[in-house]
């Protein structure tokens, strides 16, 4: 199962029907089978005779008329809504709310009614094979087949939908070939085309017959959301429609008229007791028997393809009356998997549910009163829609100039359609009682439910309902209305420069100046930069110049000296003093200096005052955290401590800088002999003076009194000491130095808070935390014993640390000699079982 975004979960199901898809799903709709053997036969008897054939090939043509301009709207129009939408963009709100009801309206009456003949026709056939179940049963077998189809993804729905069409083209296509090859009853004849044949009878009848036919061909558009490219395989999917629709149909009906003889045909109808058996005899008579069974289950199926195909057209429309708010929006949502319309599938399915037991508990029956009554009133909606959106084509082009793409196409052609429909809807308004064998109050009240749902349909969307709904119960209005203003400021301001911001020195005095002919003045400078190269005098007599010290500790000096000095003897190299002939280029910088060297060293001019590099005494810190000279010797006391040192020494303590809260005490590993012979040259800030702190309690006194000399001797040549000191290349890295004081090597692990600190930067693996210190040290001695592979043979730090709002905590920490050999540590102690983390 995919994982849709959460954008997409309103959304239909994108790309997945192409237009053989589409156009199985439609015709599929038309169930063609159904209107075959259904309604053909039962046109013929009741309209006029052959010219069936006649009547469906002008029906097609007007259908096709009217799929010019439905389709050139189409591209604007890319929702499931169909007729609804092009309602809505053409002829506003209310026309688009009143025929998203009739659709709804229609597609539910027609599978509905659809459904009763289905549950007949099934019962028929199961009946032949020795199972005797009511009609009723076998309509609620199907609704729930058709739901969970419905409810899932709409491409299985048209796998379904293709196997069966296919199935029922090829049993009828058979027949017809059969007819075809033997030449009919009386021979091939055009006679059922003919004007005469046409006209004869009640070609009214016929005509709406004709449109029943049709019904679904329309829904090309309301998979607009699904479709792959829908502004090209829509156009193409309705046009094929009508076409295969409209040539299966009149092909049909003629070789149905050939067969049974043009002369002969209202005879043969007249004496059947169903007239929709006709179909079946033709098949005994000119394919055999075993056509005949396989159409007849075909015919099952068929039936099911067609409430298939018009639940997930009703689905649709109940989904987008939803998501457009004109029913509630709880409705308009899709599937978060299939992104099917499940909830308005449901809807549908229920709705289904509920008539056909009402028609089964009542004792009506399923063809006469269920099929008849409901599949009338769909082809009157379906009409009535088909002639709203002619004429909704017609005002969004005159509208929409812009978008207008042929005139024939958007203006005439949906024209001539509109009046045709609206000629058709009167004539099935009229013929109402005799189309569907409802009498009395049913004949009227029948057709008035597509009235009704436009009424509905336009009040809803108008507000009323809403209005109603809100107003019910109410306060009785004693409170004053809510009144809502718009903001007074203009919409449009005029902006202070219409014509933009006006550039700088381009106003039409300039202009005007040079249009007049005055010429600029010439520029009394000729060049503004002068390149001519002059010859110099190399042996010339280099110039007297002074050098001055331009340090922070000499300027006043320098100062001084300029003032009472004379111009000549100020005078800097390669500059002319006042009155003084040609100077010389001054020399190189390193001769300069030399130069001022020597007569400085010499005396010979006693007012120079040199600008060398000053000399700066540099400190160095020894072991024993006393400061000293760099040029002076070391101190004798540190010598003989650092000749007194063992070859392996003991471990050596560093205080770390202050840390907020924490104090660390532990072992680390000593410096090699070849560090500690070399002396380690360091600057020490009075910060990391002061941050010493004692080993011993007890020479508390004489650590601050010697951190105290430091700072003040280090604050005394901190205006002398460079920014950079050099540092001995022999000092390892990663081993400090004792600034404080030494350490017994056996410690071990010290419980005490108070003990000497671990180098600031040195390295550790953390592996506990302990409330006390004696929790702390006994934690660890459970971890030696339990991974003495990794931690046999090493010491632990116990380091005291301050958290807020929580306490004293003491955490074991393992020190290592610099961090990877910590993190090598903490990976073997990993691998052992235990969990560690790296800290400094």
């Amino acid at each position: 199962m995919t994982t849709i975004e959460a954008g997409e979960l309103n959304r239909l199901r994108k790309n997945s029907l192409g237009v053989g898809a589409i156009t199985f799903m439609v015709i599929s709709a038309a169930a063609p089978l159904t209107a075959v053997a259904g309604g053909t036969p039962l046109g013929m008897l009741m309209g006029n005779g052959a010219g069936f054939a006649g009547t469906y090939l002008i029906v097609t043509v007007l259908l096709l008329l009217f799929a010019v301009g439905y389709v050139a709207m189409s591209r604007h129009v890319g929702n499931a809504g169909a007729f609804y939408a092009y309602a809505a963009r053409g002829l506003g709100g209310l026309a688009g709310g009143a025929t998203a009801l009739i659709a709804i309206l229609s597609y539910n009456a027609m599978q509905i009614g659809v459904m009763g003949l289905l549950g007949a026709a099934t019962a028929g056939l199961f009946a032949g094979w020795g199972i005797a179940l009511p009609w009723w049963v076998w309509s609620f077998i199907a609704i729930a087949i058709v739901a969970v189809l419905g409810y899932r993804q709409v491409d299985l729905s048209a796998k379904i939908l293709t196997v069966l069409v296919l199935a029922e083209y090829v049993v009828v296509l058979i027949l017809d070939l059969t007819i075809l090859r033997t030449g009919g009853d009386s021979g091939l004849s055009a006679a059922p085309f003919s004007w005469s044949q046409i006209t004869s009878g009640a070609p009214a009848i016929a005509i709406l017959f004709c449109f029943a036919a049709f019904i679904g061909f329309e829904a090309t558009t309301i998979y607009a959301e699904e479709a792959r490219d829908p502004k090209v395989t829509i156009p193409r999917a309705t046009y094929f429609s009508v076409i295969l629709i409209g040539l299966f149909y009149m092909v049909t009906a003629w070789l149905m008229a050939v067969g049974a003889g043009v002369d002969k045909l209202l005879p043969a109808l007249q004496g059947l007791q169903d007239p929709t058996t006709f179909l079946f005899g033709l098949s005994d008579r000119y394919a055999g028997t075993p056509l005949t069974h396989a159409m007849s289950i075909l015919f099952v199926s068929s039936l099911f393809a067609g409430v298939l195909a018009f639940h997930n057209a009703v689905a649709r429309y109940i989904y987008v009356a939803g998501r457009e708010k004109l029913l509630p929006q709880t409705i308009g949502v899709t599937h978060s998997a299939h992104q099917s319309p499940h909830v308005a599938s449901v809807i549908q399915t229920v709705l289904a549910a509920v008539v056909v037991g009402l028609f089964a508990v009542l004792g009506l029956d399923p063809v006469l009163a269920l099929f008849s009554w409901l599949t009338n009133v769909a082809t009157l909606g379906v009409i009535v829609m088909m002639a709203v959106a002619s004429l909704a084509v017609v005002m969004y082009f005159r509208a929409n100039p812009s978008a207008q793409e042929n005139a024939l196409k958007t203006t005439v052609l949906p024209g001539l359609t509109f009046i045709a429909f609206v000629i058709i809807i009167y004539l099935i308004v009229i013929n109402f009682g005799s189309l569907s064998g409802a009498g009395g109050f049913l004949g009227v009240f029948l057709p008035s439910l597509v009235l009704i749902a436009a009424v509905v349909g336009a009040v809803a969307l108008a507000g009323g309902l809403g209005a109603f709904a809100l107003s019910f119960g109410g306060k009785g209005g004693s409170e004053a209305p809510v009144i809502v203003k718009a903001d007074n400021a203009p919409i449009k301001v005029k902006p202070e420069n219409p014509g933009g911001t006006v550039v700088p020195n381009q106003d039409n005095k300039v202009y005007d100046a040079v249009v007049k002919g005055t010429k600029p003045a010439e520029p009394v400078q000729e060049k503004l930069v002068t390149n001519t190269e002059e010859p110099v005098d190399v042996k010339a007599k280099e110039p007297e110049s002074r050098v001055v010290d331009l340090s922070p500790a000499d300027t006043d000096a320098a100062a001084g000296t300029d003032a009472v000095g004379n111009a000549a003897a100020t005078a800097m190299p390669g500059v002319d003093a006042p009155g003084s002939a040609d100077a010389a280029p001054a020399p190189k910088s390193e001769d300069r200096i030399a130069q001022v060297l020597q007569e400085a060293d010499k005396g010979t001019n006693p007012e120079v005052v040199a600008v060398a590099p000053r000399k700066v005494r540099t400190m160095m810190v020894k072991p024993d955290g006393s400061l000293v000279a760099r040029e002076d010797p070391a101190p004798e006391a540190a010598s003989q401590v650092a000749a007194a040192e063992p070859a392996d020494p003991a471990p050596q303590h560093v205080a770390p800088a202050a840390q907020a809260g924490a104090e660390q005490t532990g072992t680390v590993a000593p410096a090699t002999d070849q560090a500690s012979d070399q002396p380690t040259d360091q600057v020490v800030s009075a910060d990391q003076t002061e941050a010493a702190q004692p080993l011993k309690p007890a020479e508390a006194p004489k650590a601050e009194a010697k951190a105290e000399a430091k700072t003040q001797a280090a604050h005394t040549q901190s205006a002398n000491t460079p920014a950079t000191v050099p540092v001995a290349p022999q000092r390892p890295s990663d081993q400090p130095v004792d600034v404080v004081g030494e350490v017994k090597p056996d410690q071990v692990a010290s419980i005490s808070p108070s003990a000497a600190a671990a180098g600031g930067g040195s390295w550790s693996m953390q592996i506990a935390s302990q409330p006390t210190v004696e929790s702390a040290q006994s934690t660890y001695q459970d971890l030696q014993r339990r991974y003495g592979s990794v931690l046999s043979g090493r010491t632990a730090n116990i380091v005291k640390a301050e958290i807020a709002g929580k306490g004293t905590f003491y955490r074991v920490r393992v020190p290592a000699q610099s961090r990877n050999d910590a993190i090598a540590l903490c990976t073997s102690y990993k691998a052992a079982g235990g969990n560690c983390f790296v800290s400094r």
